[in-house]
């Protein structure tokens, strides 16, 4: 982010942005991580 944009309102909310995504990116990790788990015992159960 250019320095003469620190501190504007502009900077702010698009550092707000970034971590909303960063949040968004860390869920979705997750979900992925449970949706894999719970696929691994899906195929356990039925083999």
């Amino acid at each position: 982010m250019p320095e003469n944009l620190q501190g504007s309102e502009r900077y702010e909310a698009a550092d707000a942005a970034v971590d909303n995504m960063s949040s968004a990116v860390d869920a979705l990790d997750e979900a992925i991580s449970s949706i894999e788990s719970a696929q691994e015992q899906q195929r356990r159960t039925y083999q």
